[in-house]
């Protein structure tokens, strides 16, 4: 018997891995492994050592609670367990992780990493399951149903996970470890009960094993036949929670990076540099007329980490001179992994906005912070005349008509898309002359790229201008010959290998969407005077001036959706929540839930006495009484009734044997028992148990209250309530016989 259970809690533990190793995918990082892996061990030995031992439920309830106390901050949190970080602040985040992971892992874009105490969920779901259904299946005789836990854990890895099918593999050997625990518990109960019964148990696993191989063979064909697209998960439907950012336009304040003293400072240093990198802050694709900006309207919160299959290349920043939410990247990173101080804030405030393109840390970058970037290396892309366009692009009217004579008087009609751009980007950069307009030596160039001041590029004799400019009507001009297109901001590294990137080294640039992707196309003029022969009354005069703040729409109100620019949000402190609600609520949260497994017992024990104290006849709440008794005598170690009587269960004690000879006297009465005999019958049954109780610790008494034993004991029949019935029967048959 001891060894067929053993055999099923091994199977269930086989069955709870496969289960739990679906849920990777949520994750991707080996951190998964080590923290289910472990959990599982740890709940083992636990529930193993609760059998043995024969714990009350209470003190494996405080032990597991215990364990996962102890658990939480070496596998959820191990850049603490190390001594990295904030200690008190990922204490608390781990902890209140026990309830708020659940839904913060459905926010964010997939994997999500291991940050934030977002691996609370899969460790108390593995803790539970395996201290509970191992439990079940050693100390009770209804352990088949501790497979629901493993299938819970199933459900919670499929509908919190990817929109992809799950393996085929674990889902097998799931079904088959499923199959083999209920055989092998199914097998003991039938040995015990005829020892010398040939054992079947190699048989039924070997039927089992088939019956569940032919019903996925079948489910798998089927859905292939039926061509079946991805289901549906949590995280699909509703959809995401989006946070809006607040914050200016990188490209609006591209100029001030050639002022002093930003020109000459060391903005970051970067590692791992190659031949024609450009470090992007940010990918702009919303045009209003006045400025280019991130669609920060929807911003995905992601943990900056990816499976990495593709990235070959690694890149290390250290931050120093910069500052700001835009995170500088090379190409679109396939993950994102922080260093020092604050690298749990940044990560915690991870954002992706454009679809991906652009990467904001609401937390905002500042000297000392430093992360490290793994990246896919490019391939070569054809030239742009060969470039087709991919996707639809709402032209617009956004180039001013000096624009628009400009493409007309240097394209034709007959060139292919890629050819006109090709040839209006060599024109851009042959006729252009680069000037930022803050030195001396330099001709007069405004800031800005509104439509005003390409009205004024295109405009003038000579075009002049910087990056800004010339990057912002490249965009344009892309959208008007059908390419999808988008302004980078950012810098471009002087060498290779570890670069100092300073505040002069800012350019920007074109991204245009085509058949082999996003394409990245500089636009920057190799000229950087115009002639002095020629006149230049018609250039701009005026010295760097602040970006234009947005035309008003209609009505007077900004658009908050499209802009940008938009001022940083104001907090007014009084109405603020203090800092000390927000901890109690915290604690009272977390204690809350301690507590919620010892609600329900009580819960239980409740209803179940109200049922038995006020539920049927006099005589069915006399038995009431008794069983209330019996299970509280259990509840506090003595053993079950079994097939004695009631003054045999008594075994001697006066006290005991006149309360069961009251219930005697009330379940085999001719008639119906009085009310005040049913009630006199628990008065007796509440001053045992009080008088028992009176003798014990306080510690005693608690586990008494919370014990589980007899909630999982043996139910008793229905018919019991009627054993009177029966008496009357059997006196009546004996009566006839004489």
């Amino acid at each position: 018997m001891i060894s067929g259970r053993l055999a099923a809690a091994s199977f269930y533990c086989i069955a709870l891995a496969a289960a739990t190793a679906m849920g990777y995918s949520i994750y991707a990082t080996p951190q998964f492994w080590v923290a289910t892996g472990v959990t599982m061990i740890a709940g083992a030995l636990l529930a193993g050592a609760a059998y043995l031992r024969r714990w009350s439920a209470l003190t494996q309830v405080g032990l597991t609670v215990a364990v996962l106390v102890v658990l939480a901050i070496p596998l959820a949190a191990p850049n603490t367990a190390r001594g990295s970080g904030s200690a008190f602040e990922t204490i608390v985040s781990v902890y209140t992780a026990i309830w708020t992971s659940w839904r913060r892992i459905t926010t964010i874009d997939l994997p999500v990493g291991t940050d934030d105490g977002l691996l609370m969920a899969p460790i108390v779901l593995v803790l539970v399951s395996t201290v509970l259904g191992a439990g079940m299946i050693l100390r009770t005789k209804h352990g088949e149903l501790a497979m629901l836990m493993p299938l819970s854990v199933m459900f919670w890895a499929l509908l919190w996970g990817p929109p992809v099918p799950a393996p085929l593999l674990l889902t097998i050997g799931f079904a088959i470890a499923v199959v083999a625990s209920v055989a092998s518990l199914r097998q003991a109960r039938r040995r015990r009960r005829a020892d010398r019964t040939v054992s079947s148990l190699p048989v039924r696993l070997v039927y089992g094993a088939f019956a569940t191989l032919l019903a996925v063979s079948v489910g798998v064909g089927a859905a292939t036949v039926a061509s079946l697209g991805d289901r549906v998960v949590l995280r699909e439907h509703p959809p995401l929670p989006r946070d809006s950012l607040q914050a200016a336009s990188p490209l609006a304040e591209f100029r001030s990076n050639f002022q002093d003293p930003t020109r000459d400072q060391v903005l970051m240093t970067v590692t791992g540099v190659e031949d024609g990198d450009l470090i992007s802050i940010a990918s702009l694709s919303v045009y209003t007329g006045e400025v280019f900006a991130a669609d920060t309207s929807r911003l995905i919160r992601t943990s900056g980490r990816a499976t990495g299959e593709h990235a070959d290349r690694q890149l290390g920043f250290t931050i120093q001179g910069y500052e700001g939410v835009w995170l500088p990247s090379v190409g679109e990173p396939e993950s994102i992994a922080f260093a020092g101080p604050r690298s749990s804030d940044l990560s915690q405030s991870l954002m992706m906005a454009d679809e991906g393109a652009t990467t904001v840390a609401l937390a905002g970058l500042r000297e000392g912070d430093g992360y490290s970037l793994t990246v896919d290396s490019q391939d070569e892309t054809p030239p742009i005349s060969d470039l087709e366009p991919a996707g639809s692009v709402d032209r617009g009217n956004q180039l001013p008509l000096s624009a628009l004579d400009w493409i007309a008087a240097r394209s034709t009609i007959d060139q292919s898309p890629g050819e006109s751009l090709q040839l209006l980007i060599d024109a851009l950069e042959e006729e252009g002359y680069l000037s930022h307009g803050v030195e001396e030596d330099e001709p007069p160039s405004r800031a800005g790229h509104s439509s005003s001041r390409l009205d004024a590029l295109f405009s003038a004799e000579f075009l002049v201008g910087d990056q800004e400019q010339f990057a912002a009507a490249a965009a344009l001009m892309a959208r008007e010959l059908g390419f999808p297109s988008r302004v980078a901001v950012g810098f471009k590294p002087s060498d290779e290998g570890t670069v100092d990137i300073y505040g002069r080294d800012a350019t920007a640039w074109v991204e245009i969407l085509t058949d082999h992707g996003w394409v990245s196309i500089e636009v920057v003029p190799e000229n950087t005077a115009p002639p002095e022969s020629q006149d230049s009354a018609g250039l701009p005069s005026t010295q760097p001036q602040p970006p234009v703040p947005p035309a008003l729409p209609e009505g007077g109100q900004p658009d908050s959706q499209q802009s940008g620019a938009q001022p940083s949000p104001v907090t007014d402190d009084a109405t603020a929540d203090p800092v000390w609600l927000a901890w109690t609520l915290r604690a009272l949260g977390l204690l809350m839930l301690l507590a919620l497994p010892f609600l329900i017992i009580v819960l239980m024990k409740f209803l179940r006495r109200r049922s038995r104290q006020f539920g049927g006849s006099t005589r069915d709440r006399a038995i009431g009484a008794w069983a209330e008794f019996t299970d509280a005598m259990i509840d506090r170690g003595a053993a079950a009734m079994g097939e004695r009587t009631r003054l045999e269960y008594a075994e001697g004690d006066t006290r005991v044997e006149a309360f069961a000879l009251a219930v005697d006297r009330a379940v085999f009465s001719r008639e119906e028992p009085a009310e005040d005999l049913a009630r006199g019958i628990w008065r007796q049954r509440d001053a045992l148990v009080s008088d028992h109780d009176g003798t014990r610790s306080w510690w005693q008494r608690a586990q008494h209250r919370f014990s589980l034993r007899s909630l999982f004991g043996k139910p008793r029949r229905r018919a019991e309530s009627h054993e009177w019935k029966r008496a009357q029967q059997e006196e009546s048959v004996h009566s006839a016989g004489n």
